[in-house]
C-alpha cells in the first residue's frame, strides 16, 4: 500500500528541523560551536538555535538563509530575537543589497506548496549531507 503523502504542516516541521540544522551548522566556526550573531557568544550547535530576524510566522522569508543566522538561546527566547541587534549584523554579514532584497521579499505574497517544500527538504539535506552533517 502507498504512503499518503506528507500534510503540508508536517513538511513545514519537518524542513524546520533539516533548515535550522543547515543554518547552525553553515554559521559554525568549527563544526561544533558558533558564535551567537546578537551577542557574541560562543555556544554549542546542539544548544543553540536557527534565530530569524523576520518573525517565522511571515512565511515567504521563514527558510530564507539571509534572515536567519545561528543564535544562543537566551537572545532567541529570553530577549525576543534581541532584534535591535540581529538586523545590523545581518546586514553587516550580508550586505545592503541582499538584506533589502529579504526585507522585499517578507511582504511579497505567499501560498505554501507541497513540492516547493519537498525540494527545499532534500535540497538541505543534500547540504547537510556535503557539509558532513549526519541529521
Amino acid at each position: 500500500m502507498p504512503r499518503k503523502p506528507l500534510t503540508i504542516p508536517k513538511l513545514k516541521k519537518k524542513l524546520d528541523r533539516i533548515f535550522s540544522l543547515y543554518i547552525r551548522h553553515r554559521d559554525s566556526f568549527d563544526g561544533e560551536n558558533l558564535e551567537c550573531i546578537t551577542c557574541g557568544k560562543v555556544v554549542p550547535i546542539k544548544e543553540a538555535h536557527c534565530g530569524h530576524h523576520i518573525s517565522r510566522a511571515v512565511s515567504p522569508t521563514r527558510y530564507s538563509e539571509t534572515n536567519c543566522a545561528g543564535q544562543c538561546a537566551y537572545d532567541n527566547v529570553f530577549r525576543e530575537g534581541a532584534q535591535w541587534l540581529f538586523g545590523p549584523a545581518l546586514r553587516l554579514k550580508h550586505g545592503d543589497y541582499a538584506y533589502e532584497q529579504m526585507l522585499e521579499e517578507s511582504r511579497q505574497p505567499w501560498k505554501w506548496n507541497r513540492e516547493w517544500l519537498e525540494e527545499r527538504i532534500t535540497y538541505y539535506q543534500d547540504e547537510l549531507k556535503a557539509m558532513g552533517v549526519k541529521y
